[in-house]
């Protein structure tokens, strides 16, 4: 598969459109700060500190829950380009990436890293006392898990970012584990 990239007329950013990411999509947007989006920001020259420059950002990028479905996409040619993390260097080889990249005939047309630090954020008014489970994806939880209290329930997410989001509107801070 060859990818040209060109840049969209209607746009000042040099970034193909549409382009894939994994991150959980929140009514059908992209929401900045997951990792990938970061390393295509980081890729593409985008500033984050710009809040315009992240609006246009996001217009080129669709989102998709897991590396599977971000494959399928492209291979389906409903995206043009993807953005998939396939190392970290904390916790190794992102195995569900592999797992989606494994047989297939794709190109890659470039790489970037980026610092990829981990943090525990808890909802306005919790305590972290009161902090009974942690919500993220495998790789940030590997790369927490040795810091993390023992009693603390770990729930896997295939989002960080989208872990948040379930995080922040649930009471408390509390989610439903059986998701």
């Amino acid at each position: 598969m060859t990818t040209t990239l060109t840049a969209p007329a209607e746009s000042s950013l040099f970034m193909p459109s549409p382009m894939g990411i994994q991150a959980m999509p929140k009514d059908g947007e992209t929401i900045p700060g997951a990792f990938h989006f970061i390393a295509n920001c980081d890729f593409f020259e985008v500033d984050i500190s710009d809040n315009d420059a992240i609006a246009e950002a996001c217009k080129h990028m669709v989102s998709y829950e897991s590396h599977e479905l971000l494959i399928q996409a492209l291979l389906s040619g409903e995206i043009d380009i993807a953005i998939i993390a396939v190392d970290n260097n904390n916790s190794g080889r992102v195995v569900s990436a592999i797992e989606a990249l494994r047989g297939k005939n794709l190109s890659i047309i470039g790489k970037t890293a980026i610092a990829a630090d981990q943090y525990i954020l808890l909802p306005q008014g919790v305590s972290e006392d009161d902090v009974e489970q942690v919500a993220s994806q495998k790789p940030a939880l590997d790369q927490a898990k040795p810091n993390l209290p023992p009693q603390w329930t770990v729930l896997e997410r295939p989002d960080t970012v989208g872990s948040a989001i379930e995080v922040a509107a649930a009471h408390r801070g509390i989610i439903n584990a059986a998701k």
